[in-house]
Order: structure tokens, then C-alpha cells, then sequence
């Protein structure tokens, strides 16, 4: 049996009995991780050790640690309670109002870690105001952050400009790439969001107008500053490095000001202000979610050293031609981003192979099997194991909740494919 397929049903069995036994999957991903490293590809413990997403699990951490403090002293559900009130006339615009933001900020050059980490907290807690559908949450913070992110001047837009230019392409080439890729991934992640809408009947969400919000206590002010500041702090840097790029110190700033940085500094800042108690924050961390996408994490470390990548990416080369090219693309960069990052690692590989497609088949442009691949990746990327489900899902507190919306975003990706598909059916990808 090869390493891959020996990857995959460890992934399918973890989820299978995680949810049938009610036991955290990441235990079981871990466990499975083990085996398959230390009996399989004789790693050794330690190098399967190494594996695990250091990064991430500390990220995770202190913004979910951060966000807690608004949670105790009840400044989050204040917040949610006056953005609720203002749009009491016309609630059902609530979801376009916060998905627009959110790609207005990404669009000027906010990290989309930063936006999953900072606004999924505040969204859910006015989608727990209004009852709104909790696969909206991710519809409008992951949908906004990544479509928004998008443009030249954001982070995802220089990371595949990147891209373009080592597989080959000319800077003008590569812009006007990104500029399809762009505007395709805008017209999949708006298009889900729409789907979402209706499909959860969310523009029938009510708010209760007899419940005017009291004002803000004086701790609660400081709290909300202080989110301001760490969200602005994150904002600044961003923009001066993309209009100013030679600049040293603004380079030095961007890359230094990072989100699990601004949360460390707000939780020391929380507790001398004497914002919340920092054990009651701490207490709120949802450890469960940590040792999920930790555990997941590690099981798909092992299969790509197991050779699920390669197998992956030598399949696709081998069948992915002619008219059917399109829809092969969407369903192989789809499965690929189930254990792979889609900016990173799926739209790269993938586009090693786009070359060779486009001049084999003159219908088809670069730009357009670059969006393929990367709204149907990114697409799936809402999974809970992937950085924007997980990092969004970190931002629930309630148990309850968070079990929700991770079974929600286990069967996100299957439906954002078939989406995906339809779209290129009809012929909505622009080429």
C-alpha cells in the first residue's frame, strides 16, 4: 500500500471516529501521524515531533487568549449589540455590509491571517445576535478576506505574482494574470456567498428593535481601543510597505508587526490596564480547537512526506488535458488543498502544468486556468483543517458552536466544488 493512500484513510478514519465517538480528532490524527512515521517511513518520533505547526498553535493562542478578554467583560457582545442596532431597519443587508469591509481592509493590504484572526470574533457574535446561519460567519470573513486579498497591493496578490514570475510569465503578464485571477475569485467567493444567503434563508434575519444596547462601560471602551490599535498597527505597516517597498524601516515594520505579536502585546496591555482577568481569559482558550488543527496538521505533514503531493501532482500531469482540462483542474487543485496550502503550495504546483495546457489548447488563456485552480483551492481551504477554517473557527468560544460550524465546514469544500464546476460549466469563468 503506498504512503498516500495509507494518508488518506488515516485523514478519513480520524474524522470518522472522532465525530462517532465523540473523541477530538486531532488525538486521533496524532495517533495516526505516529504510526505511519515512525512504522511506515521509519522517521522516528522526533522528526514526526517537528512536525508539529509551532506557528500556528502559538498564533492560535495568544489571538484567541487576546479576543477572551473581550469576551469577560462582555465588550464583544456590546460591540455586536450597536452594529446589530444601527442596521435594525434593514437587517438583512448586515451580511453585505460585513462582507465588504472585510474586503476593503484586505484590499489595502491587511494580512488575511490578521482578518481571520481579528473580525471571525466579531462576526460570530453578531451572527449570534441576529441568528444568522454560522456558515455565513466563514462565507464573510474567509470570502471577504481572501477576495479582498486578491489585488496587487494585498498579501495573497504579491504571493502569486511571486509565483507567476518564477513559472515563467512576464511582470506584465503576470499582472494581467492577477488581474483575471482577481476578478474569478471575486465572482466564486461573492457566488458562494450569495448561495449561502439564500440557501440559509439569511435575508429573513430579524433584529429585536426593543433591545437598545446600554452604553459602553469604561472597560469596555479600552477594550474596543485597544482592538482599534491592534488592528490599525497591523493596517499602517502594511500600507506604507506596498506604496513604499524601498523604504527599509517600513519593510522592516511589515515584517516585524505580526498578528501573534500584536495579540502578545494586548494581552500584557489587558492586564495592566486591568481590562479582564487574565486566568478567566485564559480559561476561555478552547484547547480542543488547538489540539484539532495541531493534530490534523501533523497527519498531513506525514502525507506529504509520505508522497501525497508528488503522487498528487504527477496524476494530474499525466491526465489533465484536452477539453476536460477545466474541470480536472478545479477537482484536482480542490482535493489537492485538503492537505496542502492553496497559495503556497496547490496554485504553484498546479501551474507548473498551465504552460503546457495553454499551448496545447489555444481556447484556453492563463488567467483563466490560474482561477481555476486557485478559487476552487482556496475554496476549500473554509475546511477546519485548513489556516482560514481553523483560525476562524478559533474565534468561537461556545462549545456548542464551534461544533456547528466545524461540521458545517467539513461539507463547505464539497459544496464549493460542485459550485466551482457549475460556474465552468456555464462558462461564468472569465478566460
Amino acid at each position: 500500500m503506498s504512503g498516500t493512500i495509507l494518508f488518506l484513510i488515516a485523514l478519513v478514519l480520524s474524522i470518522f471516529l472522532g465525530v462517532k465517538f465523540k473523541i477530538n480528532i486531532g488525538m486521533i490524527a496524532l495517533t495516526f501521524a505516529f504510526l505511519i512515521g515512525c512504522f511506515y517511513l521509519n522517521l522516528g518520533a522526533s522528526a514526526v515531533f517537528a512536525m508539529w505547526p509551532s506557528k500556528l498553535f502559538v498564533t492560535l493562542l495568544f489571538v484567541m487568549c487576546f479576543f477572551a478578554f473581550a469576551v469577560t467583560n462582555g465588550s464583544l457582545d456590546k460591540l455586536a449589540q450597536f452594529v446589530t442596532w444601527k442596521f435594525r431597519k434593514t437587517p438583512a443587508l448586515i451580511p453585505f455590509a460585513l462582507f465588504f469591509l472585510i474586503f476593503a481592509l484586505s484590499a489595502g493590504g491587511m494580512s488575511t491571517y490578521a482578518m481571520f484572526a481579528f473580525m471571525a470574533p466579531i462576526v460570530l457574535s453578531i451572527a449570534q445576535k441576529v441568528n444568522m446561519h454560522r456558515v455565513m460567519v466563514a462565507c464573510v470573513v474567509i470570502g471577504g478576506s481572501v477576495s479582498g486579498g486578491m489585488t496587487p497591493i494585498s498579501q495573497l496578490g504579491v504571493t502569486h505574482l511571486n509565483t507567476l514570475t518564477n513559472i515563467g510569465y512576464s511582470v506584465e503578464e503576470s499582472a494581467t494574470i492577477l488581474n483575471t485571477m482577481f476578478i474569478n475569485n471575486f465572482i466564486g467567493e461573492f457566488g458562494m456567498f450569495l448561495v449561502c444567503y439564500f440557501l440559509f434563508k439569511t435575508y429573513k434575519i430579524k433584529v429585536d428593535e426593543s433591545s437598545k444596547p446600554e452604553p459602553f462601560t469604561v472597560t469596555q471602551k479600552k477594550t474596543l481601543w485597544l482592538f482599534g490599535l491592534g488592528i490599525t498597527t497591523i493596517l499602517i505597516p502594511a500600507l506604507l510597505h506596498t506604496f513604499v517597498p524601498t523604504n527599509a524601516l517600513y519593510t522592516k515594520l511589515y515584517n516585524s508587526l505580526d498578528i501573534t505579536l500584536i495579540a502578545l502585546i494586548g494581552i500584557i496591555v489587558c492586564i495592566f490596564l486591568k481590562i479582564g482577568d487574565f486566568k478567566d481569559a485564559l480559561a476561555k482558550v478552547p484547547m480542543s480547537s488547538l489540539i484539532l488543527v495541531s493534530g490534523i496538521s501533523v497527519l498531513i505533514s506525514v502525507g506529504v512526506k509520505a508522497g501525497a503531493v508528488e503522487q498528487l501532482s504527477a496524476w494530474a500531469g499525466e491526465n489533465i488535458s484536452g477539453a476536460a482540462a477545466p474541470f480536472f483542474m478545479v477537482v484536482v487543485s480542490a482535493v489537492f488543498s485538503l492537505f496542502a496550502a492553496a497559495t503556497s503550495i496547490v496554485v504553484p504546483t498546479m501551474g507548473t502544468l498551465i504552460p503546457g495546457l495553454v499551448a496545447a489548447n489555444m481556447a484556453f488563456t492563463p488567467g483563466y486556468l490560474f482561477s481555476l485552480s486557485n478559487t476552487s483551492a482556496i475554496l476549500t481551504g473554509y475546511s477546519p483543517f485548513s489556516s482560514g477554517g481553523s483560525i476562524t473557527m478559533s474565534g468561537v468560544f461556545d462549545e456548542k458552536e464551534r461544533d456547528m460550524l466545524f461540521k458545517w465546514l467539513l461539507i463547505f469544500p464539497a459544496m464549493s466544488t460542485v459550485f466551482c464546476l457549475i460556474l465552468t460549466a456555464l462558462g461564468l469563468v472569465i478566460n
